[in-house]
């Protein structure tokens, strides 16, 4: 390790390095030195040596990270950078209810000016709180903030009925029972439907559609309407041979909390 940096003068390199190893010496030793900052001294001392960083961080009890960094602030600051008074880190924003009700009222009542919707990094950048808070917040209320743009709430005056109808069909059917699902064409509405309005989500049906969406129509060239028939057709042929079924799991319960904490967060009475 190099010391001449440390003083200036007429003095050899060798002098001043002697002069700081005693001035370091003096600091270890003395009662009033802080204990942090007693060893940071041993740090550049055994540094002087030619003693290796691990083996430093052994004799120390320090970390090697912090070996080094107390390295990098002698090199850079001298004494001043090891025993000076060091740089509080701000302490992080904890997590009020306050606080989670503002995140969540940014990320699905506003928009980032040069984008669609928030990102966790972006949304923490703003709120001034970490990235990770952002996430943890998102996961605990389910917010998705690159899906919410197109979520309706259904405004059917039967809606919790029908959802625990629908969904006691799913988990526990009567025995013997045959629970069909299936949906309108697009653009013809039923007037007298058992799901409930703007609430396509709940018939699984819409989770068949979704799989030859992704897996056929959306990316595949159709010319023609024929040849879109066409490949609708194979592609239930071959569903058909393999068919897998599809598991409901989500409660009545869980739903309406969650359409119910929608509500809340939109603005929209019960």
């Amino acid at each position: 390790m190099q010391w001449c940096h440390v003083y200036s003068g007429g003095r050899t390199g060798h002098q001043r390095g002697a002069e700081t190893s005693i001035k370091l010496e003096l600091l270890v030793r003395a009662g009033s030195t802080p204990q942090k900052s007693a060893r940071r001294c041993q740090v550049i001392l055994l540094a002087h040596q030619g003693v290796s960083n691990h083996a430093i961080a052994q004799q120390t009890g320090l970390s090697r990270p912090t070996v080094l960094a107390a390295r990098a602030a002698f090199a850079k600051r001298g004494t001043a950078g090891i025993c000076g008074p060091q740089k509080r880190k701000r302490p992080r924003p904890r997590l009020t209810a306050e606080l989670e009700q503002r995140i969540l009222d940014t990320t699905l009542k506003t928009r980032p000016v040069d984008a669609t919707h928030w990102s966790a990094r972006v949304l923490a950048a703003k709120l001034g709180v970490s990235r990770m808070m952002v996430q943890r917040v998102w996961q605990r209320y389910d917010a998705q903030p690159h899906r919410v743009e197109k979520f309706k709430i259904s405004n059917d005056p039967n809606f919790e009925d029908k959802v625990r109808d629908i969904v006691g069909l799913y988990l526990n059917p009567p025995d013997g029972a045959l629970v069909l699902c299936v949906d309108e064409k697009s653009q013809l509405q039923a007037l007298d439907r058992f799901t409930p309005t703007s609430s396509s989500w709940l018939n699984q049906v819409e989770r068949w559609f979704r799989l030859i969406t992704d897996k056929m129509i959306r990316r595949g060239p159709f010319p023609s309407v024929p040849e879109l028939e066409h490949a609708i057709y194979a592609w239930l042929a071959s569903w058909n041979d393999t068919p897998k079924a599809f598991v409901w799991k989500a409660t009545a319960d869980v739903i309406l909390d969650k359409v119910s904490r929608c509500k809340e967060l939109a603005g929209t009475a019960h």
